[in-house]
């Protein structure tokens, strides 16, 4: 355990671009209530980490692993190390071949050999564990400048009461998207494939939405499982080949499109020429990050960006019905026979593949509906307040999204998808 009157007699009278005393305020008078992502959030604040959002971090090599075991062995005693291994050398815990890589902004692992359903896909085995928040704090002051911010993302609870810092690649691990692997029954050191997985699949785990009152697995059941008439169509389009390539970026016509099939499934109208933005804007592809909304001119912290003004709700009823009709109108340009509407046209000249982006689009999903916007919103790519988000709701009736801080002209919107 690091002796932590020391470590903070070290601390306050160091040099460090971390308030300190601010951050012990913070922690030493919410020592109950004080919870990771308040504390991690805090800290990123004080060091600035927002200065570097929309830029690529690096990819580490095993140097830096190594630099931070070994610090931490020093503030801790390398005899007395909490650490699984102590060694001068590099301890990697992943026990498959895999590649660290850029997605969506950000650094994941993809796997680089197929992995059978139960294989083994990791064992921690150079974790630092800290005791307590202060502790951390500790290890922190430790960093150089450069590594601040990663290691506050890095930084997790292992479960209750214990926090931890795994010194290998483990720390790049993705937790935006459908877990793949996970702990194994009454183990808490290995984690293990939840089904096969393929060659240059993403290696997902430590999403815990699907705990939250069997509402996920709930809404999957009812709307997207294997079974439904969404999963079938999601089948029959081939989306998992499909959402691997480029996708093509779609305008009006497929909003108006989409607002045809609604309006007619549901007899709701909406507005036909107010399409939601307030700033200026494009919508351009990444090369890491797929399709993304980005400014077009200096958007001032505040500001509003973006109203809900063509929102739909799409019920268990209403969703596959949606799909289905979505799918007839995709299907009539593979046809000779058929003839499309003029407002139809863009279908023959863009790639298939819409029912598979519709997954990706819908949010505030629940055990009764999803919501859809049928404009250029849905290419809003998700972050978090830690991550990244730069736009968020600004009033209690969820309608209204502003700027949470500057955006120069150029930067992608990102929005936080904890409360889409």
């Amino acid at each position: 355990m690091i002796p932590i009157v020391g470590c903070l007699a070290n601390v306050i009278s160091g040099d460090s671009p971390i308030n300190i005393d601010s951050v012990m305020d913070l922690v030493m008078d919410s020592v109950i209530s004080y919870d990771v992502e308040t504390l991690k959030l805090h800290l990123r604040e004080e060091i600035e980490c927002e200065k570097s959002l929309g830029k690529l971090r690096p990819i580490h090599d095993n140097k830096i692993w190594a630099f931070m075991r070994e610090k931490y062995d020093q503030i801790n005693g390398i005899s007395e190390s909490s650490s699984n291994e102590s060694s001068p050398d590099h301890v990697n815990g992943f026990k498959i071949k895999y590649s660290v890589s850029y997605k969506n902004n950000r650094r994941t692992i993809l796997a680089e050999e197929s992995i059978k359903e139960g294989e083994v896909v990791y064992q921690h085995r150079s974790m630092a564990k800290f005791p307590d928040f202060v502790s951390f704090i500790c290890f922190l002051k430790e960093m150089p400048t450069h590594l601040l911010c990663d290691t506050i993302d890095w930084f997790y609870e292992y479960n209750e009461g214990t926090f931890v810092i795994d010194f290998d690649d483990m720390s790049y691990i993705n937790d935006e998207g459908e877990m793949n692997i996970d702990y194994a029954d009454n183990d808490e050191e290995e984690l293990v494939a939840l089904h096969d997985i393929n060659v240059g699949e993403e290696l997902m785990s430590y999403n815990d939405d699907d705990d939250d009152d069997g509402v996920d697995n709930y809404y999957k059941t009812r709307f997207d499982n294997e079974d439904s008439t969404a999963g079938i169509l999601r089948e029959l389009n081939n989306c998992e080949e499909v959402e691997k390539k480029k996708r093509p970026i779609f305008g009006k016509p497929l909003w108006i499109l989409m607002q045809k099939i609604y309006e007619d499934l549901t007899n709701e109208t909406m507005s036909s020429d107010d399409f939601g933005f307030r700033v200026k804007y494009s919508v351009n592809h990444s090369k890491f990050h797929g399709r993304g909304l980005y400014a077009r001119e200096n958007i001032q912290e505040g500001e509003i960006v973006y109203e809900h003004k063509r929102d739909t709700i799409l019920t268990p009823e209403t969703y596959p019905e949606f799909l289905n009709r979505l799918a007839l109108q995709e299907n009539k340009q593979k046809s000779n026979n058929q003839h499309l509407q003029p407002y139809l046209d863009f279908l023959n000249i863009s790639p298939a593949g819409v029912i598979c982006d519709m997954q990706m689009w819908t949010y505030g999903r629940t055990k009764t509906l999803y919501n859809l916007d049928l404009d250029d919103m849905v290419y809003c790519n998700s972050a978090t307040p830690i991550s990244g988000a730069n736009i968020d709701y600004s009033n209690e009736e969820g309608t209204v999204i502003s700027a949470t801080r500057n955006i120069d002209a150029g930067e992608e919107m990102l929005c936080n998808y904890e409360i889409f």
